[in-house]
């Protein structure tokens, strides 16, 4: 009985160990496909005029067109939202303490992956302006979540489809911690 206990853990471990190894390959396929958009990215901006630069930047800085609580718990503020003409950012209180390897975290990493790669896909296919690509930024400090932020250019289903996964990671995880 014993050695069937053992051979069951092996077992599963191995199984457990086949699956990670799954993950890591498709994150590092992930990784090629954003280090592909990157030097495509860098080949096109490298002879940029300074005024277009100048523009970019002045856009970036932009204020935003609304600012507001994003999820609050028992009360107490735990992130809020600033949203952009083309952007959203929302930033996440550290007192939350949503570490960044967490499930819920990889969970929303590969929903934002997901428009990233179907973007990425539709500007292959020149349907879309690369300039006008879905692209997101996820922030930590000492190894929590404390942002989330990604340019979409004002595609509302996307955000109202973005937000609520992110709400519903923060809520998830309030109920499991807080």
């Amino acid at each position: 009985m014993a050695s069937e206990f053992n051979l069951e853990r092996l077992v599963e471990l191995r199984e457990k160990l086949a699956s990670r190894i799954e993950e890591l390959e498709k994150e590092i396929e992930d990784l090629r496909n954003m280090i592909r958009v990157l030097d495509r990215l860098i080949e096109g901006e490298s002879f940029k005029p300074a005024i277009d630069v100048m523009e970019e930047v002045e856009k970036l800085e932009e204020r935003p067109v609304r600012r507001e609580r994003f999820f609050v718990w028992n009360g107490k503020e735990y992130a809020w939202i600033n949203i952009y003409e083309h952007k959203v950012v929302i930033d996440i209180s550290p007192e939350l303490k949503l570490p960044i390897e967490h499930k819920l975290v990889n969970y929303l990493k590969r929903e934002l992956d997901k428009y990233f790669e179907e973007d990425l896909r539709l500007e292959q296919e020149g349907k879309i302006d690369p300039k006008k690509r879905f692209i997101y930024t996820i922030d930590e400090e000492g190894g929590f979540l404390t942002q989330v932020e990604f340019i979409d250019y004002g595609d509302e289903q996307r955000r109202r489809d973005l937000l609520g996964k992110i709400r519903w990671v923060l809520r998830t995880f309030a109920k499991e911690n807080l």
